[in-house]
């Protein structure tokens, strides 16, 4: 029986082997997938988009704090040449009516000279009338055009007068 029970059990497992290559098909056994894990050229691919991206937005802040320092940059130069053009306008104002004044001064100053030389040859001080008469052409070259000829014809009075006085000193000692 021995025998038997041998065969038996040789015989079992014959057919088991068999049975199982004909009638099913063994199914790969797959490894359970491994859990995602970052690599390293993952981790540098994050690191330089996270770098760009901060560095856009820098930039872009950057961009943006340039335009505003640009525009008051622009409207400061535009604040100073304003002042600069109006401080032209009142320097030349300012020159303009210095000039006027100084005109109007010489203006008077020869009045005066020619108002004492026109005296001083109506009381036959002649004299005294050429000292005015060489003050004012001393001053002649600054004065208005009406000025010089007004100046000429006082200097015609003056040698009229001079002429005059000297015919009238020998008649005197007649």
């Amino acid at each position: 029986m021995k025998a038997w029970k041998s065969t038996a059990a040789l015989m079992i497992a014959v057919a088991s082997l068999v049975g199982c290559d004909k009638g099913e098909e063994k199914t790969p056994v797959t490894p359970p997938p491994a859990p995602k894990t970052e690599s390293a050229v993952d981790k540098f691919n994050n690191a330089v988009g996270t770098v760009t991206d901060s560095a856009k937005q820098k930039g872009a802040e950057a961009g943006a704090t340039m335009k505003e320092t640009a525009g008051a940059a622009q409207d400061k130069a535009i604040e100073m040449k304003d002042a600069t053009a109006a401080k032209a306008t009142d320097m030349k104002d300012s020159a303009s009516a210095a000039a006027t004044d100084a005109k109007a001064a010489i203006v008077e100053t020869a009045q005066k000279y020619y108002d004492q030389a026109k005296g001083y040859l109506a009381s036959n001080n002649l004299t005294s009338a050429s000292d005015m008469i060489t003050k004012l052409d001393g001053i002649k070259s600054q004065l208005p055009a009406e000025w010089q000829t007004k100046v000429d014809d006082l200097k015609a009075m003056y040698d009229k007068a001079k002429a005059g006085v000297g015919n009238m000193m020998p008649k005197m000692g007649n």
